[in-house]
């Protein structure tokens, strides 16, 4: 790239593809350079072959190597012939307007003309009549009122929990491989006491069957024969669940140890006192 060429705000600058803002700072005066010249010396490296740049001192840049720049002014033919054009019909019209010039037909455009009167009309305006309060019936929505019941501090009767005092029972399910010996020797009773207290007990035990066992004890006279049942009703009361049963409550109450105020879960056991 030629040395010499820069744009007209900063000499050192030059921009490096053929742009109507490089100048050729070795002319004098500064002269923007054609596209042509800039593509074919000022760009590359044939700017040393350039007639510019041999010359020893600064000279008026050849017409055939000038550019146009942005800030030259180009003159436009047709913009004066334009102007005229516009003010001579603009004159044109002005004296038709003031009567200097009468054309057929146009006798009716003055200069001055009179204005003539618009009639002015009153259309009656109807007065919208004051927005008049409405009471907007309150509508009673009934509330349904849910019962919250507070759970005691007694432990659920899950499956072999002990219930009661003396004799405390438990309620099994009978594992598999189990018998009522092993049962009697585990929780140190009798299968004496065991059958005693059992309503309907199968001769022999089987998997899965739930029965009665005294713990600790083989005391059981004064118990009635149990039969057992499982909750499956989450919240209910003693009582309501004694009413389901046909089983008086006071009794489930007093063989599973519930207070009155007992309701029961989801999974425990209750024993069934069968007269």
């Amino acid at each position: 790239m030629c040395p010499y060429l820069g744009v007209r705000e900063d000499k050192e600058t030059a921009i490096s593809y053929p742009a109507e803002l490089n100048c050729c700072y070795h002319s004098r005066p500064v002269s923007y350079v054609s596209f042509d010249h800039q593509r074919r010396y000022c760009l590359s490296d044939n700017y040393t072959l350039c007639s510019v740049y041999n010359q020893k001192n600064p000279a008026p840049l050849p017409r055939k190597y000038r550019g146009i720049g942005p800030e030259t002014p180009k003159l436009s033919v047709g913009l004066p012939l334009l102007a005229f054009t516009i003010v001579m019909a603009a004159g044109l019209v002005a004296s038709i307007l003031l009567g200097l010039i009468r054309l057929p037909g146009l006798e009716h455009l003055a200069a001055f003309p009179t204005s003539t009167p618009i009639p002015t009309i009153f259309y009656p305006t109807q007065t919208s009549p004051p927005p008049t309060a409405t009471r907007t019936p309150t509508q009673m929505i009934p509330t349904r009122t849910r019962m919250v019941y507070t759970p005691t501090e007694i432990a659920p009767r899950f499956l072999d929990t002990p219930i009661g005092d003396f004799p405390q029972l438990i309620i099994h399910r009978a594992l598999p491989g189990e018998s009522y010996e092993q049962l009697a020797a585990q929780y140190k009773t009798s299968i004496t006491a065991i059958k005693a207290i059992n309503f309907n007990l199968p001769a022999r035990l089987w998997e899965d069957y739930v029965l009665v066992i005294p713990l600790n004890t083989t005391q059981v006279s004064g118990l009635p024969k149990f039969s057992t049942f499982e909750v499956v009703v989450d919240g209910i009361s003693v009582e309501e669940q004694a009413q389901l049963l046909q089983v008086d409550s006071r009794s489930i109450k007093q063989f599973n140890a519930l207070p009155d105020d007992y309701y029961l879960t989801v999974g425990e056991w209750l024993l069934i006192p069968n007269k």
